[in-house]
């Protein structure tokens, strides 16, 4: 009876613990599934995930709000409601350090945006409704940790976001299958795939979600073992997990392999160290179920190849021990730099150069990082190119890429984060050890444990992305609870997450109700704000890529003026996003070569670098965009060469943005030649050569264009012998068109 009044006097709160519950299992099922069709969306598999979960955390905020707001107004202080009762739910929670870490880890980000260079991409990142490591989105994960922190109070509050990750998982499972075999609805031309990437646009990232899904689908299939048969039960708790198993070894990402033996082995310890050896048996056996029909699905033939089972996989699995210890020699290379980045902190010239931004005080990129979305830009100002030919955007571990771009305080604040979380699993997992307990939190715990230990080890060399990322923070807001719900008594009963509660429940209610009609005006206003930011900072970007592929397509078909008029409705509809103005522009300078006036190829050529230019307001770093105003001011300076000061200058920015790659080197040289600088033009073509050298053997093999350029720039002088030698050295390298026209001019053919 009491629990009856309980719930009776709280009817509002349950019924919104309810609307957080509708809306974290949404997003726990939608987000990594979510996709789509390639033909009609940019970035196809990354916005439509965004765009979901910011969608959801601004849901959420709603629903605090207005839980907030309608709990307190009644009452004629709010000081002495809403921040005195979290300042002691604070103090008494069990999880309250892990509470306090993830705040700190917000706070972290938002002293990374206020220090860094560019804040403006270090609040929405660089391609903005994309998946990166912004302020925004590491908000709208705290958001949901919060969220489920504060509002996952039952046995069956757990049981159904298991099972929605059981499903999610077997559909991302499946859909990798679908792709081993040459299916993919997503795919306008779907094709085989021997590294399967599912609905997550990479294979490591469907292989880090697949791993956090099934030690927890094993673990709560454990509480049927009493109702059916021991066969019975192992071979239904394989097959739960059996497509996401298949999935796994379809993605053949040695990380997730890793991490996934690790978490098995894991569980296992830990049930023996509850006295359930058995249960440690079970699991053992059901993982074997579904790891044999996985094996026994890689033997099935696929369209364009024979026996993937004994090529590829065996080929793969051999490779884990060296293929890792390569890959772990590379990302040393990274690593080494990034940390050199943060400790010396490099910089532009920007006396030089006075279009990029100051850094300010250096000291503090050392605390608080250079900003989120920073990596790519400071990472190669450290002049280091001998991992890879192409740009890292990634520090290809997730401590390392935090170090960089949040500083120490981010580093620390992710690392208490994860050692707090983990000594609350500790704690519950000895609880039940000294009693005597197998209930769902032990199970649990258990699995919460194992995913902290391998993800840990997968992450340190590896990536994240906004599915893992958000599993993550999930379950993070899954251990702060878990304790509260372990001191409940009836299982299914909310459980007293606030120490006043029992005093508000008997508190008398003022007789004053001057606030009354308050109630519903605050949460609606700001629910009215909160639906402005939605439409014009979340909608849009959805909106935005669907009109920049429809114009896209309309380019490739030859319609020109239809493309560039819904370039431009895709600019109106996201003025931040760089890849319309980027693509606009693109349009114009190809018209431009086949303008009939001189005066039309200038005004075209005039109006693309005006497009280029407008993300330089936003992203002044941008080297893509950089790339593009240099090569229209040659084209510029081609048509007046009283032009020729600003295209050299912009082609020398790029070798300040990237001082240890070859190719703005290559690009400058090459622009001195054609404008007719050809001493200062191979001048750049011998520091282009030394770094190809210094780069690793796949840079080198790109770089044909070097003794082109240099050969261009000998005949410019006159010096022939010497041109045709090095036109010779770059057909050797790749026979292309204009060498070959090139060497053919200089024979006198």
């Amino acid at each position: 009876m009491q629990v009856s009044n309980s719930r009776n006097r709280s009817s509002s709160p349950a019924n919104t613990h309810r609307a957080f519950e509708i809306g974290w299992l949404i997003g726990i099922i939608l987000i990594p599934l979510a996709s789509w069709p390639e033909s009609q969306m940019l970035g196809f598999i990354q916005i439509p995930k965004i765009f979901i979960m910011r969608t959801l955390a601004l849901y959420f905020l709603a629903l605090i709000t207005f839980e907030s707001i309608t709990a307190s107004l009644p009452n004629s202080n709010f000081d002495e409601t809403v921040l005195k009762r979290a300042k002691d739910w604070i103090k008494v929670h069990p999880a309250r350090l892990l509470i306090l870490f993830a705040g700190v880890v917000l706070l972290a980000n938002i002293f990374s945006v206020a220090n860094s260079p560019i804040p403006s991409i270090g609040i929405l990142g660089i391609d903005v409704g994309w998946d990166t490591y912004a302020l925004a989105n590491t908000a709208c994960y705290v958001i949901f940790f919060y969220t489920i922190a504060t509002h996952l109070k039952t046995y069956a509050q757990i049981r159904r976001i298991i099972w929605c990750l059981t499903f999610a998982g077997a559909i991302v499972g499946l859909v990798a299958i679908g792709q081993h075999f040459g299916i993919d609805p997503f795919r306008t031309n779907s094709f085989v795939l021997t590294r399967a990437h599912s609905t997550l646009g990479n294979s490591i990232f469907a292989g880090s979600f697949l791993i956090m899904v099934i030690p927890l689908t094993l673990l709560l299939f454990l509480e049927y073992q009493t109702k059916m048969g021991n066969l019975a039960h192992t071979f239904m708790g394989g097959g739960l997990i059996a497509l996401q198993v298949t999935g796994l070894l379809f993605a053949l990402s040695r990380g997730p392999l890793i991490g996934m033996i690790i978490m098995i082995g894991t569980m296992v310890v830990l049930l023996v160290v509850i006295k359930k050896a058995n249960l440690g048996i079970r699991i053992i056996a059901m993982f074997a179920v579904a790891l044999t029909f996985a094996l026994i699905m890689t033997t099935l033939p696929t369209p364009d190849r024979q026996n993937f089972g004994s090529n590829d996989l065996t080929d793969r699995i051999a490779s884990i021990g060296p293929g890792v210890g390569g890959s772990l020699s590379n990302r040393y290379t990274i690593w080494r730099t990034s940390i050199d980045a943060w400790a010396n902190v490099p910089w532009v010239d920007t006396e030089k150069y006075p279009e990029l931004p100051e850094i300010g005080p250096k000291f503090t990129k050392t605390i608080f990082g250079y900003g989120p979305d920073m990596f790519q830009h400071a990472y190669p100002l450290v002049g280091e190119s001998t991992y890879t030919f192409e740009l890292a955007s990634h520090g290809h571990s997730f401590l390392i890429h935090t170090l960089l771009e949040t500083g120490l305080f981010g580093l620390l604040a992710y690392i208490g984060l994860f050692l707090v979380a983990g000594l609350i699993l500790f704690r519950l997992i000895k609880h039940a050890r000294q009693h005597d307990e197998l209930n769902l939190v032990t199970l649990t715990s258990i699995g919460l444990l194992a995913i902290l230990i391998g993800r840990t080890v997968e992450q340190i060399p590896g990536k994240a992305q906004v599915s893992d990322l958000l599993l993550m923070w999930v379950f993070l807001g899954m251990i702060a609870a878990l304790p509260m719900i372990n001191l409940a008594q009836p299982e299914d009963q909310l459980s007293p997450i606030d120490s006043s509660s029992k005093q508000r429940k008997h508190r008398k209610r003022p007789t004053q109700n001057s606030f009354k009609k308050y109630r519903f005006f605050l949460p609606i206003l700001f629910s009215i704000f909160l639906i402005f930011i939605w439409y014009n900072f979340v909608l849009a970007e959805p909106l935005s890529a669907m009109k920049a592929r429809e114009a896209q397509r309309a380019a490739e078909s030859g319609q020109i003026q239809n493309a560039l008029d819904m370039y431009q409705e895709a600019q109106d509809l996201s003025p931040r996003s760089a890849i319309n103005y980027l693509r606009y522009a693109e349009i114009l300078l190809e018209l431009s070569k086949v303008a009939p006036t001189v005066d039309e190829k200038t005004r075209l050529i005039e109006r693309a670098l005006l497009e280029v230019s407008k993300i330089i307001d936003r992203q002044p770093m941008d080297n893509r965009t950089w790339s593009r105003i240099a090569d229209m001011e040659k084209a510029l300076a081609k048509i007046d060469p009283t032009k020729r000061d600003n295209a050299f200058h912009s082609s020398s920015l790029l070798t300040e943005l990237l001082p240890g790659f070859w190719q703005p080197h290559a690009a400058l040289a090459w622009t001195y030649a054609e404008l007719g600088e050809y001493q200062k033009a191979l001048n750049e073509v011998e520091i282009a050569a030394k770094l190809s050298l210094d780069a690793n053997a796949s840079a080198s093999s790109q770089a044909p264009f070097i003794p082109f350029v240099e050969a261009f720039s000998l005949e410019g002088l006159g010096r022939t012998t010497e041109a045709i030698d090095a036109v010779n050295r770059s057909l050797e390298m790749r026979r292309t068109e204009p060498a070959e026209v090139l060497l053919s001019k200089l024979m006198g053919n």
